[in-house]
């Protein structure tokens, strides 16, 4: 190195420094017609996707890429040396000795034409070679005559800049300084594989704080949302490990609350079987999900107190499939139960006063069309239930009495009256006349709006003709009084 002109002290060069500001101005970037632009690599695409990845272009300077380039200028003698980075459009700078410019266009760059070679490139005297003589840093500002780099090979075998030396006189190097050269690109490649490391790490570890306070939010969320509910809830891994309960769990099966406290779920287990009607049952069930854990069941379980628990449980997994362990959910649905059972038993009343009634009732949409008739209905108007079910009342009232059944009709399901009756003529099926006395009054919904009409009728038949037979004796008798008389 001693035969180099430039010599350096406590890192920092002796020789001149480029300080224009116009390096990177329009004028710059003109295009310079005997110049050879540098081609770009054939796979340039991946190359930039590659340099993308590693996150470097833009930051801040950092001492361990200046250490390298203050040893390269130092080791090769030269006022210049730099670590640049080769961008779509660009060269960025991420060290550098001796030149101020932070990047340049790509077109004017040496280290473009560098990145194609693969290894060292020399340029011993840029005045003299074609491709760089009318170079706008050759013909100006620094001057350059001579130019080394390196390629800085990616991990993926892409050359994504160089490590370069440049002088304003033509020279060479070495073989020292050229494997020194060589040596220095590769612990810059090291540095930057290092430092993508470290944020890869630097970034995995700020998600992972993230992702930990996210976890104990939801955790927090759902225990809120557990607490809330007014079933009892239990979450537990494959191991047995308690993930999460509610009060309401102990409660529903009448366990002490630091009984439920545990971690493990085997004492929580033995206290629900000692409570269950049929406790080896109940096991069974249990093992039996734990022995198939992709399986969601919904059962019951009837407690030795007569209380009755909605059971149901199902897997729990990620998005990815992977399994977490089980949720249950507990309802007591006891009372609901007891209702269920009353309204059958209710049910089954009016199926029985219905089927065995004397009277014959029937059940009508609010237009009057058969629903419903039980079989002294059937057996006073002629017809079967399938018969009636294709026919409404006005089909089975005589048109002198229709009428009036109609506006009485109308006036139930306005809600001007809550029932009505009628006597009137029902035409039986063969013609045949039938008296009835009918009762109507409405069923309605769970909301109170008017559903459908249940209408009662009873044979009158004959209570009528004794009235007309009377009616008809006591004319006569008034009629001989008279004669009587005269």
């Amino acid at each position: 190195m001693g035969r180099n002109r430039h010599k350096y002290v406590g890192g920092h060069d002796l020789g001149l420094r480029c300080e224009s500001p116009r390096l990177f101005s329009r004028e710059s970037q003109r295009s310079f017609p005997h110049m050879v632009k540098p081609a770009k690599p054939a796979n340039e695409t991946d190359r930039l996707k590659s340099l993308h990845a590693y996150r470097i272009l833009d930051t801040a300077a950092e001492a361990e890429f200046d250490d390298l380039t203050r040893l390269a200028s130092q080791i090769c003698g030269t006022p210049i040396s730099l670590i640049n980075l080769i961008d779509a459009d660009r060269q960025w700078f991420k060290s550098k000795v001796g030149f101020s410019p932070t990047q340049t266009p790509r077109d004017v760059a040496f280290c473009a034409h560098a990145i194609l070679t693969g290894d060292l490139f020399i340029v011993s005297d840029a005045r003299k070679d074609a491709r760089f003589a009318d170079n706008p840093f050759v013909t100006g500002e620094p001057h350059i005559r001579f130019y080394a780099g390196v390629p800085l090979i990616g991990e993926e075998g892409y050359a994504l800049g160089t490590l370069c030396v440049m002088d304003r006189v033509a020279r060479e190097l070495d073989a020292e300084q050229s494997d020194a050269l060589r040596a220095l690109a590769r612990q810059a490649v090291s540095q930057m594989r290092l430092r993508r490391s470290v944020a890869t790490l630097t970034r995995s570890l700020a998600q992972q704080r993230n992702a930990e306070e996210r976890l104990r939010e939801n955790k927090g969320l759902l225990q809120a949302h557990s607490e809330a509910s007014p079933d009892g809830i239990l979450v537990v891994a494959p191991s047995g490990e308690i993930l999460l309960r509610n009060r309401r769990l102990a409660e529903l099966w009448g366990i002490a609350p630091e009984l439920a406290q545990g971690r493990d779920d085997a004492p929580l287990l033995r206290a629900a079987q000692e409570r269950a009607a049929d406790p080896d049952a109940f096991l069974a069930g249990v093992a039996h999900l734990y022995d198939h854990p992709d399986q969601i069941s919904h059962d019951e379980v009837v407690l030795k107190n007569g209380r009755v628990l909605d059971r149901h449980s199902a897997p729990l997994c990620g998005q990815d499939g992977t399994h977490f362990g089980r949720v249950w959910y507990f309802r007591d649905v006891t009372d609901g139960r007891r209702a269920e059972e009353a309204l059958r038993a209710s049910e089954e009343r009016f199926r029985t006063v219905f089927t065995h009634a004397a009277v014959g009732v029937c059940l009508t949409t609010l237009q009057g069309r058969f629903l419903r008739a039980n079989p002294t209905y059937c057996t006073l108007t002629g017809y079967t239930e399938a018969e009636l079910q294709e026919k409404d009342f006005a089909f089975l009232t005589h048109p002198t009495d229709l009428p009036h059944n109609r506006e009485l009709l109308r006036r139930l399901v306005a809600g001007e009256i809550p029932v009505y009756h009628m006597t009137k003529r029902c035409l039986a099926k063969g013609g045949r006349l039938v008296w009835v006395h009918n009762s109507v009054s409405l069923v309605r919904d769970a909301q109170g709006a008017p559903a459908a009409l249940v209408a009662v009728i009873q044979d009158v038949t004959e209570r009528v003709r004794a009235e007309e037979q009377l009616r008809e004796q006591t004319l006569i008798s008034e009629t001989l009084n008279r004669i009587g008389r005269t």
